[in-house]
C-alpha cells in the first residue's frame, strides 16, 4: 500500500509529527512518501506576491481575498503533483493545503488536523485583516474538508471534542493524539532546581508576557525556541536558542507551560512540549486557567500569585520523585508506538 504525506516540514512540531508518522508506516510495511509542502513549487506565485506587498502597507496579515483564492489555488497545485504519484491513500497534515481533500484523487483521504484552524484565526483576527463574516466564510472551507474527507483527527482529542460540539459532529472523526518516545535516562533531582521552558516564542496564545513575569519571579527559568526574540527580550526570558536536542531537558527538573488565559480554544488544547518534558519525567508547571483532557490531571497547577510556592513544594526530592514518577508513567502510555495504532486500523 502506497501513502502520500502531505506536510509542511517548518523544523517545528509539524514536522515532528509528520516524521513520526512516516517511521511508524514504514516500520509497518508501508510504502510511504513524505511530501513537503513548503517548497515553492507548491504557492500560487501571483497571488503570494500581491499579498506580500499588501501585507508589508497594511503591518498585518493576510486578508480573505488571499486566504481564499490561496486555499483553492494550493489545492489545484497539490491535486495535479500528487496525481502522478498513484497514492493509495493521503494524509494531509496542512489546514491550509488540505482542501486538496475534497478533490476527487481516487484514493483514501484523511485529514490530520493540527487544531480548528478558523477557531484560531478568530482568537488573533487581529493579526489578519479579517472580519468575523471573512472568517465564517472561511469557515464554509473548513466544514468542506471535514466533510469530503474519509477521515480527521486532531493533534489531541481535546479538538476533537470542540469540533464535534461547535463544528462539525461527523462519524468519520477519529482519535490519533500525538505521542512521544519515553527516554531511558531521565533527569535527575537536583537542588537549586531549573526550570525550563521550550517551544513556540510568537504566537499570541502562548503569552509571553506571562512567560517574561515568570522568569522576573525566578530567574532559574531558561527558554528555549522560535523565533529568536529582539535583543530587549532575550535577558528578560533567559534565552538560550534554539534546543539543538531534547535532551538538553536533562539539565533540568521542572516544565512550563504558559497559555493566554483569554484564548478558551488552547486552553483546553495541547502543547506538543508537554509531552516532551514528561518524556524525561519532568514534572509540568501548568497554568490553572488550563484544563486538557488526558494531561492536565497530572499537572502542578499555578498562577502569578502561588508560583514560587508551588515550585518551591517540588523542590522537596520525595515530592518531586514521586510526581516525576507519575507523570513518566503517563508518558509510557503516550509513546507514538501507541498513539499511532488507529492509522493501522483504517489503513487495512
Amino acid at each position: 500500500m502506497k501513502i502520500g504525506l502531505l506536510y509542511e516540514l517548518d523544523g517545528l512540531a509539524n514536522a515532528t509529527r509528520a516524521y513520526e508518522i512516516k517511521n511508524y508506516l514504514l516500520k509497518h510495511g508501508y510504502n510511504v512518501e513524505l511530501i513537503d509542502l513548503c517548497k515553492e513549487k507548491y504557492e500560487p506565485k501571483y497571488f503570494y506576491r500581491k499579498a506580500k506587498l499588501r501585507n508589508f502597507l497594511s503591518g498585518k496579515g493576510w486578508n480573505y481575498t488571499y486566504l481564499a483564492e490561496n486555499i483553492k489555488l494550493r489545492a489545484n497545485i497539490i491535486e495535479k503533483k500528487i496525481k502522478n504519484y498513484q497514492f493509495d491513500a493521503v494524509i494531509c497534515g496542512s489546514a491550509r493545503n488540505a482542501y486538496v481533500l475534497t478533490k476527487e484523487i481516487n484514493c483514501l483521504k484523511i485529514f490530520d488536523c493540527p487544531a480548528p484552524w478558523t477557531s484560531e484565526l478568530k482568537q488573533n483576527k487581529n493579526d489578519f485583516l479579517l472580519t468575523d463574516n471573512d472568517i465564517n466564510a472561511l469557515a464554509e472551507f473548513e466544514l468542506e474538508i471535514y466533510k469530503k474527507s474519509d477521515y480527521v483527527a486532531f493533534h489531541w482529542e481535546a479538538y476533537t471534542y470542540y469540533i464535534k460540539k461547535n463544528i462539525y459532529n461527523g462519524n468519520n472523526l477519529i482519535k490519533l493524539n500525538w505521542g512521544c518516545h519515553p527516554q531511558k535516562i531521565r533527569t535527575k533531582y537536583n537542588y537549586p532546581y531549573k526550570i525550563v521552558y521550550i517551544g513556540n516564542l510568537s504566537n499570541n496564545w502562548v503569552d509571553i508576557p506571562l512567560l517574561k513575569k515568570l522568569v522576573k519571579l525566578n530567574n532559574s527559568i531558561d527558554t528555549y525556541g522560535l523565533p529568536k526574540p529582539i535583543d530587549e527580550e532575550i535577558k528578560l526570558l533567559n534565552y538560550k536558542g534554539y534546543a539543538p536536542t531534547l535532551d538538553v531537558l536533562l539539565e533540568y527538573q521542572l516544565g512550563l507551560v504558559t497559555i493566554n488565559k483569554n484564548d478558551k480554544l488552547h486552553c483546553e488544547g495541547f502543547s506538543a512540549k508537554y509531552l516532551d518534558y514528561i518524556s524525561y519525567g519532568l514534572p509540568v508547571l501548568e497554568p490553572e486557567w488550563r484544563n486538557v483532557p488526558g494531561l492536565s490531571e497530572k499537572s502542578i497547577f499555578y498562577n502569578e500569585e502561588n508560583f514560587i510556592e508551588q515550585i518551591n513544594k517540588y523542590s522537596d526530592k520525595k515530592i518531586w520523585q514521586e510526581k516525576s514518577d507519575e507523570v513518566y508513567e503517563l508518558a509510557k502510555n503516550l509513546d507514538w508506538d501507541i498513539t499511532l495504532q488507529p492509522l493501522l486500523k483504517i489503513l487495512k
